[in-house]
């Protein structure tokens, strides 16, 4: 797996704001936003899972985000993720749900309440979300994008849903508090690490 860096920090966005978390962020995406505030530079290192799972065990900390770019084209994804959850600790995964992923429903179906896949849907990919990846979903998180309309946000029952303004862009908290108004189950999303000045 290509790991561009891990670090233990504070979560900044969602339903897990405020909560302590061990961030490990992979190298690559499938898509190519404009907006993207995670563009990172080619640099990375090539990770087998007991290596992963060494730096881990010796973090004090049980709540792991695996986040990017994209986690879910990383090749052995799916055994990081079953790695973790065995040993107990609680997984966040952050993907623009595009992707043909399957597997999680071996832990999702047997009811595991540890695994929780936050996704942020893109208009590089029509805010489409691949059906298998779905019914595994807790919450999803759209950028406010001059694209974003009420039409291509998801509506199914009790996800959360997060608009995020992107940040510095005026238009963007503007049209996220219309968009709100207009539908009630909609939140309004923040990055509060960048206010923390925080990774």
């Amino acid at each position: 797996m290509k790991v561009h860096k891990m670090f233990h920090s504070i979560q900044g966005e969602g339903y897990h704001m405020g909560k302590s978390a061990f961030f490990i962020r992979f190298y690559g995406c499938n898509l190519r936003c404009s907006f993207c505030d995670t563009k990172l530079p080619e640099t990375w290192k090539e990770m087998d899972l007991p290596e992963i799972m060494d730096v881990v065990a010796k973090q004090s900390c049980k709540h792991i985000v695996l986040t990017g770019g994209e986690p879910l084209i990383q090749s052995g994804i799916e055994d990081l993720i079953h790695a973790l959850l065995v040993e107990d600790y609680f997984v966040q995964v952050e993907t623009n749900g595009t992707c043909d992923y399957d597997a999680s429903s071996r832990y999702v179906d047997s009811g595991d309440k540890n695994l929780w896949f936050t996704c942020s849907p893109k208009p590089d990919s029509g805010y489409k979300i691949n059906p298998h990846l779905l019914f595994a979903i807790k919450e999803l998180k759209y950028i406010v994008t001059q694209e974003l309309e009420l039409e291509h946000i998801e509506n199914e029952e009790g996800l959360l849903v997060w608009l995020q303004p992107q940040a510095g862009w005026e238009y963007s908290i503007m049209k996220a508090l219309r968009l709100i108004r207009e539908c009630n189950r909609l939140r309004l999303g923040i990055q509060a690490h960048k206010f923390w000045d925080i990774e």
